[in-house]
C-alpha cells in the first residue's frame, strides 16, 4: 500500500474524535508499506481493544513506528491517512524522508501507532 498523511479529524466509532488536521509532516509525501497480517477480531488477551479496532468498526492500518514517524510525530498515535494498493516495486512520487535528527525521540516512539484510511485513491 502507498500511504500518506491526511490532515483531518478521525473518529473511533465509540464517540472518540481526534483532531489531526495539523499533525502531518507533509501531506503530499508518502511511504510504501507491505501488509503482513490482518487484525483478529477475537483475541482473548486483548478483547476490548481488538473489538474496538478490528471488528469492522473503522477501516484502518497499523503502521510500523518507522513508517508512522515519516508521516507524523509518533506521539500523536492516530492520524488520518489515505492509502491505495500499489506494487511493492512502486516508488513514491514524493517519498516521505526520514525525520530530522531530534524530531522524535525514543520516549515518544510507540510500537503500533494507529492509522486510518477512507480508501480514497489520489491522482
Amino acid at each position: 500500500m502507498e500511504v500518506k498523511c491526511d490532515p483531518t479529524t478521525v473518529g473511533d466509532n465509540y464517540g472518540g474524535r481526534f483532531d489531526r488536521g495539523w499533525a502531518c509532516r507533509d501531506n503530499q509525501a508518502s511511504v510504501i508499506v507491505q501488509i503482513t497480517d490482518t487484525c483478529p477480531c477475537n483475541y482473548p488477551s486483548n478483547a476490548y481493544s481488538n473489538k474496538r479496532w478490528c471488528c469492522g468498526d473503522e477501516y484502518h492500518l497499523d503502521l510500523s513506528a518507522w513508517a508512522f514517524e515519516k508521516l507524523a510525530e509518533p506521539k500523536w498515535g492516530v492520524i488520518g491517512i489515505m492509502a491505495r494498493p500499489v506494487s511493492c516495486s512502486t516508488k513514491p512520487w514524493k517519498p516521505a524522508p526520514t525525520p530530522p535528527e531530534g524530531a522524535s525521540s525514543e520516549n515518544t516512539r510507540i510500537p503500533r501507532p494507529w492509522g486510518w484510511t477512507d480508501r480514497r485513491p489520489w491522482g
